[in-house]
Parts: C-alpha cells; structure tokens; sequence
C-alpha cells in the first residue's frame, strides 16, 4: 500500500510538473527572453526524470516526445538529460551510449523485464572484451539487471527485428544507491566492419518509482 500511495504522489508530481510547463510556455511566447526559455527546458527536464506512468496508466499517455518538442520549439534546446555529477556527465561524453528515463523502464517486473535495445555500431572498432556499465545517476528508485548482451545484424531498420547474438553475459545486479554487479563484460571473437552492433539488456524496476541513468561502454582495458 505505501508504494502504491507513493506512486500515485510521483505521479501527481509529475502532472503538476506538466501544468507549469504549460504556464512557463505561455509566459515564454508573450515574452521569449533567454531567461523565460531556459525555464521551459528546465521545467521539461524535470518532468522527464519524473515521467511514471506508462502508456496506458489509467487513460493517460507518457507525454515525453511531445515534452521534448516543445522543449525544442519553445526552448530552443532539448534538457541534458543526464543528472549527477560533471565526473559522471564527463564519463558519458567519453563513452556513454544511453540514458534511460523512468519511462523507458516503469511498468516492469523481473518476471516481466524491459528489453532494452541500444545501437554501439560506432563504439565497436575490433575484436576484444568490451565492459558495459549500467549506471544509475538520480530518481527514488535504482534499476535491477539480469543479464546483457552484445548482437549484430546487417539489416536497415532502425532498430532490427531479428539480431544475432554473439556474446552474453548473464548475472543479476543493481545499480543504485550501492551498485552490486552491475558491470557486465561480452567478448567479440570476430569483427565485421560491414555488420551493426546492439546490446541487448533485460532490466526492471518493480517497485515502480522513478530512476534515470546512463549506460556505459567501453573496449576494456
């Protein structure tokens, strides 16, 4: 019950948090100062960590692709996603390939974990064992992994039905206020350069508040 009642409390946050969007954009268009454009990027970022609800949560729709637009058009910038510290947002500059919002993985369970797909085609330069950190930087919640994979396809679509796989590493971790096993390594025995390459990662967070973090992956040194 206490759960619940806090899921609906980060919910009623997060709706809060739309309603001023609505506000800042208004004050914004009748007087677009940097200043007011700024607010509106900062106010979208903020509901975006604080995104909870999924699709279809009682009627509603999550709002963060329409939240970015107006982000875009009115603020002139998207939010920088990421949060923690400027060591952590330095790590993802020099070899991050994802971050992931509370929408990305609210509603999940580890019965029923996200499938999280992620294109690394241009971190992937040979052979060798590559390092992959799942990294949690904000939000009530962490995040919960059960295995991670690298797979290839040469086929066009943005994010391909079928993929192969080539290495997986399959261990249970958590990312979050203390990390626990949430490195995972995957060995590429060969490379071709005419073939895409995907981490495939199977996570949840089952007691449904909101996380964000990022994904970290590098040739291991």
């Amino acid at each position: 019950m206490q759960q619940r009642v806090a899921k609906l409390e980060a919910d009623a946050h997060y709706l809060q948090t739309v309603f001023d969007i609505a506000r800042l954009v208004r004050l914004a268009q009748a007087d677009p100062t940097p200043e007011a454009k700024q607010q509106v990027v900062d106010a979208v970022g903020q509901a975006l960590t604080l995104d909870v609800m999924g699709d279809d949560y009682r009627g509603y729709r999550s709002a963060r692709n329409t939240l970015l637009a107006i982000a875009r058009e009115v603020g002139g910038a998207e939010p920088p996603l990421a949060r923690g510290s400027d060591k952590e947002r330095a790590e993802y500059e020099r070899r991050g390939v994802w971050r992931w919002t509370t929408a990305d993985i609210v509603p999940s369970s580890k019965e029923k974990p996200r499938r999280i797909v992620i294109e690394v085609t241009e971190r992937v330069k040979g052979a060798g064992t590559y390092e992959v950190v799942w990294d949690y930087l904000d939000g009530a919640d962490g995040l919960s992994t059960l295995s991670t994979g690298l797979y290839s396809s040469t086929a066009a679509e943005e994010t391909p039905a079928e993929l192969t796989p080539l290495a997986l590493d399959e261990h249970e971790g958590f990312t979050g206020g203390g990390d626990t096993r949430s490195v995972y390594t995957l060995t590429l025995k060969e490379y071709d350069p005419q073939r895409r390459y995907f981490l495939v990662g199977l996570v949840y967070n089952m007691r449904e508040f909101d996380t964000f973090g990022q994904v970290l992956f590098s040739l291991k040194e």
